[in-house]
């Protein structure tokens, strides 16, 4: 090995340490998911991020997976993302978590706007459900193309969803799991604000506060982070690298 050269020794079980230098600093890990087959995942655990050797490195790990790579990251993880910065990746996609009160609400929740309860097995689930499967489809395909079938990804979701239809169809809909608002969808983005207070205090009505996710690639979700003040200083972010 030269003063430049990254070698990868694989270790099995798609598990490699990493040598720069001469010497290990650390191991990477691939993985990988059926909801998003065409996508290699990885994590990895340094004990150098020197972006000498990133761009060699991104190169290695690129033809290894012959597929775009993707990591998550922490936004404060700032030496982790300036080594894979320099290794060719791009932050496509940054995640907000929300855990919040009655009281950070600055959306003034509509007294007259109705909302519609299903669960699993109902008719009405089901057409929340191919809701947010093609919904799911448009807002993530630029980051990690959704692979699984209509009957896969729905054995993952919640059991209960509010949902709102406008001239027959399901327009919007919100799948909940105890205090968590889940997922969020709709096929017309207008008005779903008003939609989504209407769910939000009927969660409110049941507990002192809720939790969600936004993806900064979803827009129902990032409406709905958007009635609430809070304080976002960190984010949950992917980071990708097209092979």
């Amino acid at each position: 090995m030269n003063d430049v050269e990254v070698q990868f020794k694989d270790i099995g079980n798609e598990n490699f340490s990493i040598f720069w230098k001469s010497r290990n600093i650390g191991t990477v890990s691939l993985r990988h998911n059926k909801f998003h087959a065409s996508t290699c995942y990885f994590s990895m655990n340094l004990s150098a991020y020197d972006v000498g050797f990133a761009p060699e490195f991104g190169e290695h790990l690129s033809a290894m997976a012959q597929k775009p790579l993707q990591i998550m990251l922490d936004s404060d993880e700032r030496e982790k993302i300036r080594f894979l910065e320099a290794a060719g990746f791009r932050c496509k996609r940054k995640c907000y978590e929300a855990e919040v009160a009655a009281k950070d609400l600055v959306k003034e929740i509509p007294s007259d706007f109705l909302v519609r309860e299903c669960h699993a097995g109902e008719p009405a689930y089901f057409a929340c459900i191919q809701l947010l499967y093609r919904y799911y489809q448009d807002t993530h395909d630029e980051i990690s193309p959704l692979t699984a079938s209509l009957d896969e990804f729905s054995e993952k979701i919640p059991k209960t969803a509010y949902y709102m239809k406008k001239t027959g169809a399901c327009k919007q809909a919100i799948f909940v799991d105890g205090n968590e608002l889940a997922y969020c969808c709709a096929a017309d983005i207008n008005g779903f604000e008003d939609f989504a207070a209407a769910v939000v205090a009927k969660m409110f009505s049941q507990y002192s506060s809720i939790f969600f996710e936004a993806d900064d690639c979803d827009p129902a979700a990032m409406k709905l982070l958007s009635m609430f003040q809070i304080d976002l200083k960190t984010s949950y972010n992917a980071y990708i690298r097209k092979n």
